[in-house]
């Protein structure tokens, strides 16, 4: 399962994140969820906003490439537990 794939909005100016968004043209919000669709996890990212709601669900039209997902892999999860988490396979 996915705890708090969007690190709180703690990585949205992280200068990798941001040119690896850029390159599949979409934010670095819909860049981590996407990763942890692709990774089979469960995600359900919060949001109360309308706007934010739709484009987090906007993430479904490309895939990550082997390499950027090893990155993603090894993003610093500071305080935030999400790969702890995310990393226990899912039994349900």
């Amino acid at each position: 399962m996915g705890y708090c794939p969007l690190f709180r909005g703690q990585k949205n100016d992280d200068p990798v994140l941001v040119e690896m968004a850029i390159r599949y043209k979409k934010t670095v919000p819909q860049l981590l969820i996407h990763w942890s669709v692709q990774k089979h996890y469960i995600t359900i990212p919060k949001s109360s906003k309308p706007e934010r709601i739709l484009e987090n669900a906007d993430i479904f039209d490309f895939t990550i490439s082997k390499e950027d997902m090893a990155i993603l892999d090894n993003v610093p999860t500071d305080n935030c537990s999400w790969k702890v988490i995310a990393d226990a396979p899912w039994k349900g």
